[in-house]
């Protein structure tokens, strides 16, 4: 299981180092059916890159996107649709086609596809219909960018979150549970990677009766985030978040019991969302949103509404992708003496320096150090 080092309630356990990653043979992890069970043992040409290697396609295969187009009147002719995915379940999907939805199922062949490559909310497809009513999902349309976790337990397999989005919404709490940096500089991160605008939130701060929320605020603003404090219970804040999210396609993230499904309630009361309460014993929140799913806003613009975690590793970063999340950092290692100083112990290390001199917050140095170590491949 992945352990978060910087979990309230795991400050004082360290994060495993992964082992070293391997290049397969070509044919190396392939089943005895000849699928290829793992995402990180597909040959090389299908494997996924990191958005700064400038993947067009965004790592689906090409034989199940971006085929010559259907001419139009074919298209209707054939029955054949484009939409976007706005919910996602094993065997189906719900796609909305112009003002309609639509049940639909994938493509028989596509169900083969490793994790990264099937379906995912906000995915545009080009769909099939039939006499049924149900439609079928023929291919995958490009897309613009992706968030994947690396999925507890398989540690080079991949859960994709959400796709086609503009920005991230990185929800954490003032209490209840407790304020956890870690995981938001791990969120920043996945934002960072995925070229994706990133806005945290603040939530419950008429819970903070001794003001640490505005501390944090202060923190992440000096960094150049943008950062709003908010209250689902009181409303504060909220019209800041519903100007934030008008016109665009944001993701919903954060840890389980921050108050995601009740923000979204209060900015939208129609969208009745089922909400949880925090456990007393560990004070973490409770599963309650299952799935993600992409939510039309009344203001203009969709939220995928994501399922909280207890844990979040980015999935296939490498150390510059890493740096781009730590800004702070990134200005600093421009001035150490070695190109490919790992800002540990090097000789010169202008990092190391800045943290001494207190330019760099030595907590976020320390989240940067457990991801390079613990949290990549």
């Amino acid at each position: 299981m992945t352990n978060e080092p910087d979990s309230p309630s795991d400050k004082n356990r360290k994060s495993p180092v992964d082992p070293p990653r391997r290049e397969l043979a070509p044919e190396q992890g392939k089943t005895r059916d000849g699928r290829w069970d793992r995402v990180e043992e597909l040959p090389s040409r299908e494997r996924i890159l990191p958005p700064s290697a400038g993947k067009g396609q965004g790592g689906i295969p090409s034989r199940w996107c971006s085929k010559p187009a259907f001419p139009k009147a074919e298209d209707a002719k054939r029955g054949r649709l484009e939409g976007r995915v706005l919910e996602f379940h094993s065997e189906w999907c719900v796609v909305q086609i112009g003002p309609e939805t639509l049940r639909c199922r994938p493509r028989g062949k596509m169900r083969t596809l490793g994790p990264l490559y099937k379906l995912a909310v906000g995915d545009f497809v080009r769909v099939e219909t039939g006499a049924s009513g149900e439609g079928r999902i023929l291919e995958i349309l490009p897309r613009r960018n992706e968030i994947a976790r690396r999925s507890l337990g398989r540690h080079r397999s991949a859960q994709v979150i959400a796709v086609n989005v503009d920005q991230m919404v990185i929800v954490g709490s003032a209490a209840s549970p407790p304020w956890w940096p870690g995981l938001i500089d791990r969120y920043l991160v996945a934002a960072a990677g995925s070229s994706l605008s990133p806005v945290i939130c603040i939530n419950k701060i008429d819970l903070d009766a001794s003001g640490e929320s505005v501390r944090h605020t202060e923190e992440y603003q000096a960094l150049g985030y943008h950062v709003l404090r908010l209250s689902a219970l009181t409303r504060e804040g909220l019209e800041s978040m519903r100007e934030r999210l008008k016109g665009t396609t944001s993701v919903l993230v954060g840890q389980s019991g921050v108050g995601k499904s009740s923000l979204l309630n209060s900015l939208e009361p129609g969208l009745d969302l089922r909400t949880g309460e925090i456990s007393g014993a560990t004070e973490r929140g409770r599963h309650v949103t299952s799935g993600a799913r992409l939510l039309a806003l009344s203001g203009g613009g969709f939220v995928a509404d994501t399922p909280g975690v207890r844990s979040f590793v980015p999935f296939q970063i490498g150390p510059n992708d890493v740096l781009a999340g730590y800004p702070e950092i990134a200005r600093a290692a421009a001035g150490c003496r070695f190109p490919d100083c790992r800002h540990a112990q090097e000789p010169g290390c202008a990092v190391l320096e800045a943290v001494h001199d207190g330019e760099i917050l030595t907590r976020r140095y320390r989240s940067f150090r457990s991801i390079l170590t613990g949290g990549i491949e």
